[in-house]
Order: structure tokens, then sequence, then C-alpha cells
């Protein structure tokens, strides 16, 4: 398919698998969907850091990726502490206060 309405489908996922990139981070968070990341470059691997240590999400080395990992992110991201999560920051005023949130 060439083009998905992303922001859309987002707010009717349960969880967003994603490199990390902050196109994908911002819609999720907009979205309230908790996320697991598989960063890869650039901004990615700091973005999935503040995603875990918000607990918006689960950050997952690419390099020990398997399905069996995957499910497993996956599983622990569906648990209902990551969802109200990010559920409550997608009430946030800015991202601007993400960065301040401890």
């Amino acid at each position: 398919m060439p083009f998905a309405p992303q922001a859309r489908l987002l707010g009717r996922a349960s969880v967003f698998l994603s490199h990390g990139g902050f196109g994908g981070v911002q819609e999720a968070l907009r979205a309230g969907t908790p996320m697991v990341v598989l960063p890869l470059f650039a901004d990615q691997p700091a973005n999935a850091r503040r995603i875990a240590e918000l607990g918006l999400g689960v950050a997952v080395d690419p390099s020990l990726v398997s399905p069996e990992v995957l499910a497993s992110a996956c599983l622990r991201v569906l648990d209902s502490e990551f969802r109200g999560r990010a559920g409550s920051v997608r009430e946030l005023p800015g991202f601007e206060v993400l960065a301040a949130l401890r």
C-alpha cells in the first residue's frame, strides 16, 4: 500500500511497533498509543531511551531482535500500566513538557 493514515490508525492501535523516529513517536503520543521501539540511527536511540524512561513503551536492541523478543515486548506493552501512561501523556499541553517529565 503506498500510503496509510498512520495518525488515524494509531488511535485504534493497541501497540505501535516502530523504529522510533520523531514523527511516528509524536503521532503515537498524540494518540495515547504505547510503543515498542527498535531504534536504528540518528535520533531513534535517544527517543527509545526516553520512551522507556517515561514508561511509554519498551526499547528493544535491534541486534537482539527475534520473533520471540518482539512478541515478549509487545505483550509487556499491552500491560495496562503502559497504556495508562501513554494515555495520560496525550493530555499534556506540548512536547516541551515531556522533556521535563521524570
